[in-house]
């Protein structure tokens, strides 16, 4: 998956990995995970591009809306409020010892929402912030998803350790959380 997107260029997701187009800056996000890796019941999207994938249709709304690829919003929310391994996010995470609500784990400090724990709510506003944090790192994706996790500041942010045992920083562990997702997406398909 490439580090960096040409904003200019039309590809599909498969093609480039990860992309979004030009919005306005927004303000920081920070977030930590939650572990919660069961879907079930009616949040799963039976669709659409996250078929198979818990608050699949919510997250891929807010991802048309604020032109962002859906696999990487979902693999946020995966890292967010789903934890290592998990390729779905809990709509009711909250984080421990932060302000991080909901699927996207966005912080109120930051991020006034009405209904923070409203999976459509909450997806619309991780997909502005990732899209505005692409625009600011001119379209280095990677940059702006460990934006998500430290703000547009330089800053280390926080590791993952995996059920393989691998520890990751966190834009390595949502970039794996995008590889799961597109596979278990593409798997979803392969059956109908």
């Amino acid at each position: 998956m490439p580090n960096a997107i040409d904003l200019h260029r039309s590809a599909s997701p498969a093609e480039t990995g990860p992309t979004t187009k030009p919005a306005p800056a927004a303000a920081p996000h920070h977030g930590a995970a939650r572990p919660d890796h069961i879907a079930s019941g009616s949040d799963v999207a039976t669709s659409g591009p996250l078929k198979g994938i818990r608050y699949g249709r919510e997250m891929a709304a807010a991802a048309a809306q604020h032109q962002v690829d859906p696999i990487l919003v979902a693999a946020v929310a995966a890292q967010e409020s789903g934890g290592p391994g998990a390729i779905n996010g809990d709509a009711n995470a909250v984080q421990k010892g932060g302000g991080g609500r909901g699927l996207m784990q966005l912080d109120e400090r930051w991020h006034k929402l009405a209904h923070p724990f409203d999976p459509s709510e909450n997806a619309d506003k991780g997909a502005e912030v990732l899209r505005n944090n692409v625009v600011r790192e001119h379209g280095d994706v990677r940059k702006a998803v460990q934006e998500y996790n430290t703000g547009p500041h330089p800053a280390s942010g926080t590791t993952q350790t995996w059920p393989d045992g691998k520890v990751m920083n966190y834009a390595d562990s949502v970039m794996r959380h995008y590889q799961d997702i597109k596979a278990h997406v593409e798997a979803q398909n392969a059956k109908h």
